[in-house]
């Protein structure tokens, strides 16, 4: 019987990690985080340190519809924060050889206190660069399913290949795909002990989120994205 064509795939981008050179060394040559100097900041609440997260490995499910109400931004820089934000020099999330390549941004139409448009989160600093508006935008139009026609905001992950292809080469698609697994799941899991219900795609339009996010081709992908909104009551 003939292997199944993943598990050729998967079996060659394993083996590429004996064909790279350990090169860990060039690792600061690479921003580990992008800034955008430029544009307005936004800094954003903090999770309660009493805020009770068992719930969420117990109840959590992915939404089958969204309410109309939006999300409240303190509910939302607490899930950013408990999930995704640097503590004490350490996130709270793998990354293979701690060279993170994955960048997290965000589409919001409908968060209390801010305004629509696209934002680039800051996990160092607990922050969301604003970096322009948008005509309205329809997330269930970027994700391909009208699931999410109430959703208050998507959440895109991408990868900066160059941060860990140096080391990594072709491995790297593998590591970055977990990654952002790793990131979503957290995510997920704080967005419900918030309130805020959830649910990832993958049928996202490539070529329209690129064009939104100003990704440089060929530099950055987008990998994976998670609809956030308020549950239906």
């Amino acid at each position: 019987m003939l292997p199944h064509p993943l598990f050729r795939l998967h079996a060659y981008l394993r083996d590429m990690r004996k064909h790279v050179p350990n090169a860990g060394r060039l690792a600061g040559r690479y921003e580990r985080i992008k800034s955008y100097d430029r544009m307005d900041t936004i800094a954003l609440p903090r999770h309660s340190p009493h805020l009770h997260v068992t719930d969420s490995f117990t109840h959590r499910s992915s939404a089958t519809l969204f309410g109309k109400e939006p999300i409240a931004l303190p509910d939302l820089g607490g899930a950013l924060d408990l999930a995704l934000a640097v503590h004490n020099d350490h996130r709270p999330y793998p990354s293979g050889g701690s060279l993170y390549p994955v960048e997290s941004y965000l589409i919001l139409r409908t968060v209390t206190g801010l305004n629509g448009g696209v934002y680039h989160y800051r996990p160092d600093t607990h922050e969301l660069d604003f970096l322009w508006t948008l005509p309205e935008v329809s997330i269930s139009e970027l994700v391909n399913d009208e699931i999410a026609r109430h959703a208050s905001a998507l959440l895109i992950f991408t990868s900066v290949w160059a941060r860990s292809s140096h080391k990594y080469g072709e491995f790297s698609l593998e590591l970055a795909l977990m990654e952002a697994g790793h990131a979503a799941q957290n995510v997920i899991l704080a967005a419900h002990a918030h309130g805020i219900s959830s649910r990832p795609f993958c049928s996202f339009k490539d070529d329209i989120l690129s064009k939104m996010l100003d990704l440089e081709m060929g530099r950055e992908q987008v990998l994976y994205s998670l609809a956030l909104g308020s549950p239906v009551t």
